[in-house]
């Protein structure tokens, strides 16, 4: 019994260190950090739109789910779709190291989802100020939260773009690729597609609950599995990084 505690504590303590060192890498370092800048802007947009359409008759389109869509997940995808170049430079000799792979991934993860929860707790006052649908937000945010990291995480690992931390992203396109954005895209247009799909055969309630369904299966799929397919694809994912 002694046992199993001590290893149920030394795993809290190596997911919270992994936590704290994602936190501090985006602070301490120059791209990460402009990044971050940038999503905060994102955010703003996010914002600024979501009130102008929800008053007019794109409240109803796949351009205004999109924005629901990023008032939730503006983090998840703007720093999610550089997973794995954050570590690009240094990522073989992490490798190398004694880690737990489920705590690396999963305090990725648990990081998408604080910044899901901090972003809803100011978008759900401005919708409940502007009078718009706070359960198709809700379900939006559980979609977010549960099939998106999936996706991300997944994509990752075909991932080779490598990125020096402490240069910043103007005018500095290392890491970019033209994929990233394409994939930023099609995952902000999932959860309205499949909202406008279902609400059409089915009903809104249904899509809402189709919408919400999905994402509670994808949140017990990564706590179960947090590392997905990784080990399949980890020595290819250390050799593409050292030959750029």
């Amino acid at each position: 019994m002694t046992d199993i505690k001590s290893i149920g504590k030394s795993i809290v303590q190596s997911f919270y260190s992994y936590l704290y060192l994602e936190f501090m890498m985006i602070l301490r370092n120059k791209k990460p950090l402009n990044n971050l800048y940038q999503i905060f802007l994102l955010y703003i947009f996010s914002i600024i739109a979501f009130i102008f359409t929800c008053r007019n008759p794109m409240n109803n389109s796949l351009i205004f789910f999109m924005i629901v869509s990023l008032m939730s997940s503006s983090f998840i995808l703007g720093h999610g779709i550089f997973l794995l170049t954050w570590e690009s430079t240094y990522f073989g000799f992490l490798m190398t190291r004694k880690i737990s792979i489920r705590s690396f991934f999963r305090a990725k993860y648990y990081l998408f989802i604080f910044s899901a929860l901090i972003l809803s707790i100011l978008n759900i006052p401005i919708i409940l100020i502007v009078k718009s649908q706070v359960l198709v937000y809700l379900s939006f945010l559980i979609f977010n939260v549960g099939i998106i990291p999936i996706l991300i995480i997944s994509i990752s690992f075909f991932n080779n773009e490598r990125a020096s931390l402490d240069k910043g992203i103007f005018f500095n396109y290392e890491g970019y690729g033209l994929w990233q954005y394409i994939l930023f895209i099609l995952e902000l247009m999932l959860p309205g597609l499949i909202y406008i799909g279902i609400s059409r055969i089915w009903s809104i309630n249904g899509a809402i609950f189709s919408i919400f369904s999905f994402g509670i299966i994808g949140i017990v799929i990564f706590n179960y599995y947090p590392t997905l397919f990784f080990t399949k694809r980890k020595y290819k994912i250390i050799l593409g990084f050292n030959q750029k």
